[in-house]
């Protein structure tokens, strides 16, 4: 199959929304625009990684030439090893996500059972100039951290 046939087989058999935006891909190239533009376009649209790569591959495998079948066959591959490695990282950075969730927390938590302990202690953080600048400090630390470990959770693979 030319690469064409073969975008016209994606725009037939898969599901919406990925039929639609081959569909309008082939509405482009039966317009005029050339496959390689028209896929061009698609990607800049679409805006996904993984779609990215495998139009940007067919992109250069029309310019360069080669087997079509070979060239998916080892898109496929790279991107299950792609999927594997995000999976891998989404669930070693979980703990860390925890972590973050019980910091942002732990604040109000604990005042919570100051304050039910001994309400008088908890009142002057709220009733005296130092008590707000201890609780200011407190909430401002509390954000750091809680950004630090929000940033160290979100990697991009």
């Amino acid at each position: 199959m030319s690469l064409q046939q073969s975008v016209e087989e994606v725009a037939n058999h898969l599901p919406p929304p990925m039929s639609e935006e081959f569909s309008l891909v082939l509405q482009r190239v039966r317009g005029g625009q050339s496959l390689e533009r028209a896929l061009a376009a698609c990607d800049s649209r679409v805006g996904l990684a993984n779609l990215s790569l495998v139009l940007q591959s067919l992109i250069l495998n029309e310019r360069r030439g080669g087997p079509l079948p070979t060239l998916l066959d080892k898109i496929a591959t790279s991107l299950q090893a792609i999927s594997k490695v995000e999976e891998r990282v989404k669930t070693e950075t979980s703990g860390v996500r925890l972590a973050s969730r019980l910091m942002a927390a732990m604040p109000v938590l604990v005042c919570t059972l100051l304050y039910l302990a001994s309400p008088d202690h908890v009142g002057m953080l709220f009733n005296s100039l130092i008590g707000n600048l201890i609780l200011l400090l407190a909430l401002a630390l509390d954000v750091v951290g809680f950004t630090i470990l929000r940033r160290i959770a979100d990697l991009e693979v």
